[in-house]
């Protein structure tokens, strides 16, 4: 018996024209700059250019969502650095890649591929080329930056962070349509007079949901996000937005 599914598949990855071929779309490389830029210009030429194609850009990661409630997605957003234009790059990634996807951390310089979706800058059928490199830091190095406030608030203000640390506590928010919000407090273990405040927000479909339901006090985990709140002098003295627990 011949199943059809797999080809079905197949054919979506591939990126079929209108003929219903297998022939893989070409691809067009570019950068986040540059769709930024062609699409600010004229919405019209920039669509006419890159539809039909797989494109591929690199650009830098200003955060990543996995809390969509009505698609199985993750989507990704690149933030342009030199055009004038603040849209970001939206690139929607399957469910199947959230493990590799929720590792890119907020700055990192990652090349994808996509084609392009129905409206705006944003790509679907997303596929990671290169994450490139994503430093790691632990809770340790940041309470010893933290001695030096105003050196701490300059180096971290809005950056992206990988962080390895201990769970202090766990705390869930109120429930809200289709996604879970909590909030996950990640210190040094042996020092308690200093915590991470990660806040993370996911859909109930993704594999997040149940790592976070499970996270126990005291549980090592590495931790991806946005820096959105910096107080040295205070016990929460770093709050990640857009945050996931990576293991």
């Amino acid at each position: 018996m011949v199943r059809c599914v797999p080809v079905v598949c197949l054919a979506v990855i591939l990126g079929c024209g209108d003929s219903g071929s297998s022939t893989p779309l070409p691809i067009v490389k570019a950068t986040v700059d540059n769709l930024s830029q062609e699409y600010a210009a004229d919405p019209g030429a920039f669509r006419k250019k890159y539809d039909n194609v797989r494109v591929e850009f690199t650009g830098t990661v200003d955060y990543v969502r996995n809390d969509d409630a009505t698609e199985s997605v993750i989507r990704v957003l690149f933030k342009p650095t030199e055009s004038k234009s603040s849209d970001p790059v939206e690139v929607a990634f399957h469910l199947s890649q959230e493990l590799k996807i929720l590792a890119l951390v907020p700055g990192q310089i990652a090349t994808v591929r996509g084609v392009l979706g129905l409206t705006g800058l944003q790509f679907e059928h997303g596929e990671l080329v290169d994450p490139g490199p994503s430093p790691e830091t632990s809770i340790s190095t940041l309470i010893d930056d933290a001695k030096m406030p105003e050196d701490f608030k300059k180096k971290y203000v809005g950056a992206g962070m990988k962080l390895t640390g201990k769970v202090v506590e766990v705390r869930r928010k109120l429930p809200v349509p289709s996604a879970v919000e909590y909030e996950v407090f990640v210190g040094a273990g042996s020092e308690l007079l200093k915590v991470v405040v990660c806040k993370i927000r996911t859909s109930e479909k993704t594999e997040q949901r149940y790592k976070l339901i499970s996270l126990r006090r005291g549980e090592k985990v590495t931790v991806v996000g946005r820096v959105a709140a910096v107080n040295p002098e205070q016990k929460e003295f770093l709050t990640l937005e857009h945050a996931h627990i990576l293991q």
